[in-house]
């Protein structure tokens, strides 16, 4: 019967049918902003109260693998600074499974070893509240007022990144686990090839999903170009040399402006760009959670554009323009980088010099 009444607008009504359509969407964007008030409000204040409680993190719909893994990090990163234990909610569906892997998610799961050392979701009996569903938190608000009821509880969220944004620099209290659990799954894996004693830069370009028509998630090739060329200009003053690695999605002419600075490593699979992503000298940050996320486990450089969605690590590289790269705090890490490189090939021997490198520090 709606489908009919809607057809029958759209045919017969067509400025009735546009005036029901922007009063939906007006309905949507007030319900999206008054539920993440409540949400907010949850985290911030309620939430941390109930000691004796649980929290866990799901998405519970179709997002990619950086949205995911964000969002588990971010409910570890809550978990630790509230003492709250943390549940693992296995993943259910992951997007961009462009080979239509039925394991795909297990395969996710081995790989970054979220559950390792964790409880799961199905192992705890316990009520749970969805903090991403306003009528769930009214009722519970009521309840607990009313009831007093200070039972242990599940809150469920897709991610906590209200708390983890004002709070990012409490990733490193973290990152050593979050590291253990990584190292754990990705034994099997290999660095790309480093020419010896070159700085090994990856650059993540978040392509596939997004273009120039996507200003909030889209960086041009130009401005990535400014980056690198900026960045090799720093790191000669340090005596280094940078060999750039870009990883995205599309064809070798979408890069055709980048190609001579770089080697390109495209239509690769996740789990090889997330670990090259990790093991980098320096990475160049995406506006993608997927490099975000990989930014959090590494001990590496990370640069980013002031514009990424989650808030930046204070000791990341903020890049808007050169003079960010050659700030005294920006050339102590490079010298740093560069010392460490000039004593691995120190240590390497000469008859082996020209070989290359396919791991390193």
């Amino acid at each position: 019967m709606q489908k009919i009444v809607v057809a029958f607008l759209k045919r017969r009504l067509p400025a009735a049918y546009k005036v029901l359509q922007w009063i939906k969407y007006l309905l949507i964007d007030l319900h999206e902003r008054i539920l993440r008030v409540f949400a907010r409000y949850m985290v911030m204040h309620i939430v941390p109260m109930h000691r004796n409680s649980f929290i866990t993190a799901d998405w519970n719909e179709r997002v990619g693998t950086g949205c995911q893994s964000l969002g588990i990090y971010s409910a570890f990163l809550y978990s630790h600074m509230h003492k709250l234990p943390y549940l693992h909610s296995p993943l259910k569906v992951v997007d961009h499974n462009y080979n239509q892997d039925q394991k795909f998610e297990q395969k996710i799961e081995n790989f970054l070893q979220f559950s390792k050392g964790e409880k799961l979701i199905n192992e705890v009996n316990l009520p749970v509240v969805h903090l991403d569903n306003i009528g769930e938190i009214i009722s519970f608000l009521f309840r607990s007022k009313i009831l007093n009821n200070g039972h242990p509880i599940i809150f469920h969220k897709r991610h906590y990144h209200e708390w983890a944004d004002a709070h990012a620099d409490k990733y490193l209290e973290i990152q050593n686990k979050l590291r253990e659990k990584f190292i754990a799954g990705s034994v099997n894996y290999r660095k790309h090839q480093v020419t010896e004693g070159k700085i090994n830069v990856v650059v993540h370009i978040r392509r596939g999903d997004v273009d120039a028509s996507n200003a909030y998630r889209y960086t041009s090739n130009s401005f990535i170009r400014e980056q690198m060329e900026n960045l090799q200009t720093s790191l000669l003053q340090t005596g280094s040399l940078a060999e750039f690695h870009i990883y995205s999605q599309g064809i070798p002419a979408d890069f055709s402006d980048l190609d001579d600075l770089a080697q390109l490593h495209l239509n690769g699979n996740i789990f090889d760009d997330f670990y090259n992503l990790v093991h980098a000298d320096i990475l160049i940050v995406a506006r993608s959670s997927f490099s975000y996320s990989a930014a959090i486990l590494s001990k590496g450089i990370i640069i980013c554009d002031p514009y990424i969605h989650n808030s930046p690590l204070s000791h990341w590289i903020v890049y808007r323009n050169k003079t960010d790269l050659l700030s005294d705090n920006a050339l102590r890490k490079f010298n740093k980088l560069s010392a460490k490189s000039s004593k691995i090939r120190h240590l390497i021997p000469q008859q082996n010099s020209d070989r290359r490198l396919v791991q390193r520090d």
